[in-house]
């Protein structure tokens, strides 16, 4: 009986003394971690530049919706938002200065806005309902700033901007 203490006490010790090494080397592991993730994100942050006129938010809730903005300015601030399934914003915009502010709430809406025009461009949709669809072709000075909304189900606009 003795000897079957002595076994135990040796081998606890044993145990404690494995369990101690392990949780420094794992302390170890984690600190060098840590400082790599630091020292990567420093060096991204050192090497980005943040133009604050470029913004860009999207939420997308649901499934398959589907967004496809196809941009070209200097400075643009664009918020999209999709709650529902199967929502389309397809988007062609070139200008010096742009403005998005789209909102699909429902299912199986389609927004499509193709604007080449050079100036600036402020676009705010806001869909509200099921199978609905905004088709915007151009901008002028009568759609310039033009806010649209739309509530119901199975409704279209269809806009074509002549200068």
């Amino acid at each position: 009986m003795k000897a079957y203490f002595v076994f135990a006490f040796i081998f606890c010790l044993c145990f404690h003394a494995m369990a101690q090494n392990n949780s420094i080397e794992l302390e170890v592991i984690q600190h060098k971690t840590e400082k790599l993730i630091h020292d990567t994100t420093k060096g991204i942050l050192n090497q980005t530049t943040i133009n604050r006129d470029n913004l860009v938010a999207v939420s997308q809730i649901g499934q398959d919706n589907v967004l496809q903005p196809v941009i070209g300015s200097n400075g643009y601030v664009l918020s999209y938002t999709q709650q529902g399934n199967n929502n389309l914003i397809d988007i062609v915009a070139k200008g010096e200065q742009i403005k998005h502010n789209i909102a699909q709430y429902g299912d199986q809406n389609l927004l499509e806005s193709y604007n080449l025009s050079s100036g600036q461009q402020s676009l705010q949709v806001i869909q509200m309902g099921n199978r609905q669809e905004v088709l915007i072709f151009g901008e002028n000075s009568m759609s310039k700033d033009m806010k649209i909304s739309i509530q119901g189900n199975d409704k279209q606009l269809l806009i074509r901007n002549f200068n």
